[in-house]
């Protein structure tokens, strides 16, 4: 069973939940809609704006504001890649790292009325894993292997221990978190060993099967047994018809030397 881990930097620790929110993982690079679960209709007295909090510098700037005529205004920095919709929903495109952090959709007048509340998280892609045997150990009836999990900057080593009916992962499945963002993973499906690496936003693996590397293992000794038996089986056939055929000469010609007296 692959065992699925949520993973956040340490400053998204930081993060104050509030109430309504929702957490979004989203690729470098890509677009990401934030959008209002709720119609929203302004009055003279109220306008829309979309705040943002960037928890590593503890700091909430203005990302977009709609006046009650419904004249929109994007703020700063967030002209580069912002804009904001006629239902006052907010697209990022091509969000970059910088984006990280919490966005709040506000009701703004006398006083603040959040309708939207968005944890983001933007994530790259995981780098390639690679799967290398390290070392086998076999006998006629077992085989012992080892395997390292391996990215560029991390690694898990598992031992696998297989018998003719089955093999098993001393300890189980085995996963690593690295960096804070993603997870390195090893584990036993069958007889194939599969090292994966993940995020949220991204997947990478590489896999081996055993038997490629202990031919003795489950299927080896089935296939030798019913080539066995089928040597058999022909053996037996072959004998038996060589034995009617010499029958039926010997009485062939017994009737024909008596035919001849």
């Amino acid at each position: 069973m692959e065992v699925h881990i949520l993973l956040f930097t340490g400053f998204l620790l930081r993060i104050c939940q509030s109430q309504g929110s929702e957490d979004k993982f989203v690729r470098l690079g890509e677009d990401l809609l934030l959008d209002l679960k709720t119609s929203v209709k302004l009055s003279e007295s109220y306008g829309f704006l979309w705040k943002f909090k960037n928890h590593q510098l503890e700091r909430e700037v203005k990302v977009a504001k709609v006046t009650h005529d419904n004249k929109p205004f994007i703020f700063g920095k967030f002209k580069e890649n912002s804009e904001i919709l006629q239902n006052y929903s907010l697209l990022l495109r091509k969000v970059k790292h910088s984006n990280t952090g919490t966005y709040t959709g506000l009701v703004s007048g006398e006083e603040d009325d959040a309708v939207a509340v968005y944890n983001i998280i933007v994530q790259d892609v995981v780098s390639p894993v690679q799967l290398e045997v390290n070392s086998v150990s076999s006998s006629s009836h077992s085989c012992n292997v080892t395997l390292t999990c391996s990215t560029a900057d991390s690694h898990i080593s598992s031992t696998f221990r297989c018998d003719s009916q089955k093999c098993d992962q001393d300890g189980g499945n085995q996963s690593k978190i690295i960096n804070s963002s993603s997870t390195l993973q090893v584990y036993l499906s069958d007889v194939t060993v599969i090292c994966k690496h993940r995020n949220q936003v991204s997947s990478t693996e590489d896999r081996t099967d055993i038997q490629h590397v202990c031919p003795q293992l489950t299927g080896s000794h089935s296939v030798s047994d019913g080539i066995s038996f089928c040597r058999v089986k022909i053996v037996v056939f072959s004998a038996g018809l060589f034995l009617m055929v010499s029958a039926l000469i010997s009485v062939h010609l017994f009737l024909k030397l008596k035919k001849q007296k």
